[in-house]
């Protein structure tokens, strides 16, 4: 199976630790460099936007520009969403029947190689996305669509209301096929919400199911976000200071957030009416 990594190219860390990863598995690969929102210029912006987008979150403020033109996406949503559009565009350009496409800020699962292998003989159809990583903001109810193999399932909402306001971090790493890939490169431009909105594609009819597969082979890492934060935020740079000065406390501090991030994933999902007992495998 194909694999995409997208990587910023000033986040030569996070590069060099998902390359070492991804070759002790001895998984195929090819880097994909992620474009950064913060380098857009108000015009590019403007172009990819669609203005009559109704996408809000409560969390982030909407962008004005210098002539009033409006922005619901913050620079680095649309470099996200660009930086996984064009994956599709080459997924639908090069006729790959199907791809994983996995960011950079990943934790993975030895058994990985195995379960790429048992998706692509029997697992997977066209105008499918299979998320290897989900991480729900509210209680959510899935079931067991079918076994994996003895140690994973296949896992589903009880209802597919994934808008971007119940799932969050949701192109983690995931499967999409061919025929997924073309839809979104025909319809996703001009951007009208986020590019994990999946609740959103499945009822436009641009994906026919979502899948996840559980426990999780994937996990993010903890580590701060680069794309998803200003290159020149002040906070972060103070975080990532403080990492690399004093290590020590650094590990323990993203060990921390990580374990934090894994509780709320524990707390907020039920699988055929139970709370899962392991999350990450």
């Amino acid at each position: 199976m194909k694999i995409f990594v997208i990587n910023l190219k000033r986040s030569q860390g996070r590069r060099q630790r998902i390359e070492k990863h991804l070759k002790k598995l001895n998984l195929d690969y090819e880097l994909f460099e992620a474009i950064d929102g913060y380098k857009l210029t108000e015009d590019q912006i403007k172009s990819y936007v669609d203005p009559h987008s109704k996408y809000s979150n409560a969390f982030i403020k909407p962008t004005e520009y210098s002539d009033g033109f409006v922005s619901p996406f913050k620079p680095a949503e649309i470099g996200c969403f660009l930086s996984h559009y064009r994956i599709y565009e080459k997924i639908c350009n090069d006729k790959l029947e199907y791809a994983l496409i996995l960011e950079d800020d990943i934790d993975m699962s030895d058994h990985l190689p195995n379960i790429l292998s048992e998706i692509e003989e029997k697992h997977i159809k066209q105008g499918e996305i299979i998320s290897l990583f989900a991480n729900f903001l509210s209680n959510s109810e899935l079931y067991t669509y079918s076994n994996l193999n003895n140690d994973y399932s296949i896992i589903k909402p009880s209802s597919i209301k994934l808008s971007a306001g119940t799932t969050l971090s949701g192109t983690v790493a995931y499967i999409i096929t061919y025929a997924t890939a073309c839809k979104f490169v025909k319809e996703l431009i001009p951007m009208h919400t986020v590019i994990y909105d999946w609740g959103f594609y499945f009822h436009k009819e641009l994906i026919k199911d979502y899948k996840i597969v559980f426990p999780n082979p994937v996990e993010e890492s903890g580590e701060y976000s680069d794309i998803h934060e200003s290159y020149g935020g002040i906070l972060l740079k103070l975080k990532k200071a403080l990492i690399e000065k004093f290590p020590i406390i650094g590990n323990l501090i993203l060990k921390k957030r990580k374990f934090e991030r894994r509780k709320h994933r524990f707390d907020s999902i039920t699988i055929d009416g139970k709370r899962p007992s392991i999350i990450f495998k």
